[in-house]
């Protein structure tokens, strides 16, 4: 896959100013000014440098510069819906990686918590998943996670026939309406998780960003008994990971981690496979807190 030329513009929320700032232009630390973030135990009021909005944070950079998640996050679907909603990309990890080298995509913020559910909805279905509301429904095989109730089997979904050879064709509709109203859930969840539960919750959004794609795939609800418990199950996974590896945070290694662990359990427990890749990581530059040759995706290694 040829390089993707990298726009990113900024890292993650900061703190506050009630004048209206310039556009963000940072690649690291405050999306406004570049300074570091500061980070608090307990919350603070602050009113949003680009919004003015009056939030409660737990971040403000050096300055006190703060940016909301939403205005943080702004404008980042925009760009990376239209390119997974056409993609055929069948592996979530390069998938990823074309994501979150597009504008409005910083270093770090709460746009991967969006970003890792809908790679992983897009890859399912590239790989022949079948999504909910498609056809006759959900393509889905018994997990076989230990001590957790199985789902129910569903026959699968007979393969889609191939399409005629035309120019600019592809395997798949531009408009998939099962990808399209899976992602645009997956959105309206995702962005529900704030900034920073990763340190304040305990919590990543990546983490979570996987249970989210797989309660989607398995239609789980709070009284489902069958499918409550395995994403669950697959959140569980995803923090042991991350926890083995380690901290600070950084939302490339999160994001690729729990994309590759939802990917093994999405051929282990539904049957289907996606491809994933070697990644050597190319944001290291950005990332103040790199953990350099103990991060799985150093180029150096």
């Amino acid at each position: 896959m040829t390089d993707i030329k990298r726009i990113e513009k900024a890292q993650e929320p900061c703190c506050c100013a009630p004048e209206k700032p310039q556009a963000p232009s940072h690649e690291s630390g405050c999306l406004l000014c570049g300074k570091p973030l500061v980070y608090w135990p307990e919350a603070k009021s602050r009113v949003c440098a680009i919004c003015g909005k009056t939030f409660e944070a737990n971040c403000a950079c050096e300055d006190g510069h703060f940016v909301c998640d939403d205005c943080h996050r702004a404008g980042a679907d925009a760009f990376f819906l239209p390119l997974l909603l056409s993609s055929t990309e069948k592996d979530p990890l390069k998938l990823f990686e074309q994501v979150v080298s597009l504008p409005r995509v910083h270093m770090h913020g709460p746009e991967h918590h969006c970003i890792v559910p809908c790679v992983l909805l897009t890859a399912y279905r590239n790989n022949g998943g079948q999504l909910p509301g498609a056809s006759s429904g959900l393509h889905a095989a018994s997990p076989s996670v230990p001590s957790v109730p199985s789902v129910p089997s569903v026959p699968s979904v007979p393969s889609v026939p191939s399409v005629p050879s035309v120019p600019s064709a592809a395997p798949f509709s531009p408009v998939d309406p099962a990808l399209e109203n899976s992602v645009k859930e997956a959105l309206r969840r995702s962005k529900q998780v704030p900034g920073g539960t990763c340190g304040y919750w305990g919590v990543c959004g990546a983490a979570a960003g996987a249970g989210i794609y797989m309660s989607i795939l398995l239609g789980s609800n709070p009284v489902h008994k069958d499918a409550w418990p395995i994403p669950q199950q697959l959140v569980a996974d995803c923090l042991q990971k991350l926890a083995e590896v380690g901290g600070p945070r950084c939302c490339k290694r999160t994001g690729r981690l729990c994309i590759t662990i939802a990917a093994e359990r999405t051929a282990e427990w539904l049957g289907i496979d996606m491809p994933l890749s070697e990644v050597r990581c190319r944001f290291l530059r950005q990332n103040r807190e790199c953990l350099g040759p103990d991060c799985p995706y150093f180029p150096l290694r």
